[in-house]
Parts: C-alpha cells; structure tokens; sequence
C-alpha cells in the first residue's frame, strides 16, 4: 500500500479524528493576562473609631448584669416596692399591693379580683363565696436595699456577682440561687431547688408546700443567711 505523506490521516477515518490531528498539533494561543490588583475600600480613620466605640458601649450593656436596688439586682415598681422572687423569677405587686403566692405544682397565682388567693392546691373560691380565712391578700411592700461594701470578703461562687446587700449567691449542682425577699436561700428537695413560700415556709423533702392557712412545721421556716 502506497504510504501517505507525513501530516494526512487516512481517508477512511472519521473526519473528527483528522481534523483532532490537525488540532493536535496547533500551538495554544491563550495568553494570560496579568493580574489586575481591585481597589480597596477605603474607611475614614474616625468612623472606624466611632464603629469600635459603639460595639464596645453595645457589648458592655450586654454584659452587664442588673444593678437595681432590689435584692438580685431588681429595680422597684412605681411605689418603690421590689419584687418578690419565686422560682428564680421576679414577681411584682398587684393592682392591690398584694405580690403572688406559690401553690401546687410550683405555680405561682395571685389573687382573685376579690383579693383572694386560691388553695395550696390552686384552686380559687367560688364567685361569690366568702374567701377562706388565710387566703386574703394583704397589701405589702418590699424595700430596697442598700450594698454595704465587702472589699475583704472572697469571692463568690463561679466569680458571680453579690446581691445589693453583699450577699453571694449559693451553689446547688452547677446552678447558682440568690436569696428570696427574706434573705432565704432555698433548698434542694426531690424535685428540685425550691424557695419557701410567700409565708417564708419551705415546702417538705417530696417539694410539696404547706396547705394555706396552717402553721409551717417545726424546722421548715426559712432562717434569713448571708453567704
């Protein structure tokens, strides 16, 4: 068979493998091209400065831990009244003066529009009954406190903050607690940390509080501390 010259593909290949060759043999043509550098954004000195201030200012407030005159770092109510804490949760007075009450199931309820509070068990009376001796609201006010300094004294658990009156909070598992109204710390019970009630009677070892109107037990009438 008469050879072919050099350069041509035979004639019975696909017409895409001669003209893959042809291309096989052409030198790449792309060039790079230089880089170009992009233009910066440019920020005036000053309003990177007034930036940072205001994240700063922003972060600070975020961070800072409530500095009111109640005890846990509450502020008072139009009356200068602080509220009551239950559950780790403030509790403001009502239309009446009277702060809310803790009753089964750890619920805290306030009083009915009569100024009656419900039964431990949370039940409020009937429309027009007569409200149980015991169950009446009366119309309290709880004070501000003043901090009194204690640079000597060590610090508090986990480096938590004192309360107004100087007092730390008190560590139960990984949770801290601070003082009730009363100065009380709570307790640790079978269902959990619990408070004494609005009477200042802590509830028994299965976290079931005293029924409304009887006398707390021996031993269950929370002492004010001070850690």
């Amino acid at each position: 068979m008469a050879s072919l010259p050099i350069g041509l593909a035979p004639p019975f290949l696909p017409a895409f493998s001669r003209s893959s060759i042809h291309s096989s043999q052409r030198t790449p043509t792309n060039r790079l091209q230089p880089h170009q550098p992009q233009e910066m954004a440019y920020i005036p000195t000053w309003l990177a400065m007034a930036l940072a201030a205001v994240v700063g200012i922003m972060c600070a407030f975020a961070q800072s831990p409530p500095s009111g005159p109640c005890l846990g770092g509450a502020f008072p109510d139009a009356g200068n009244c602080c509220p009551t804490m239950i559950n780790m949760i403030n509790f403001y007075r009502d239309a009446r003066g009277c702060y809310p009450t803790r009753v089964a199931n750890n619920q805290v309820l306030y009083a009915d529009v009569g100024g009656c509070f419900p039964n431990a068990q949370g039940t409020y009376r009937p429309a027009g009954a007569t409200c149980p001796p015991g169950q009446q609201c009366s119309p309290t006010c709880l004070p501000t406190v003043v901090a009194t300094p204690q640079p000597t004294r060590p610090a508090c658990p986990a480096n938590a903050q004192r309360d107004p009156a100087g007092c730390c909070p008190r560590a139960f598992g990984m949770s801290l607690f601070y003082r009730d109204v009363r100065g009380c710390y709570p307790i640790a019970t079978n269902v959990g940390v619990l408070y004494a009630d609005a009477s200042g009677c802590y509830p028994n070892e299965a976290g079931v509080y005293n029924p409304a109107g009887m006398a707390c037990p021996a031993g269950r009438q929370c002492v004010p501390a001070c850690d």
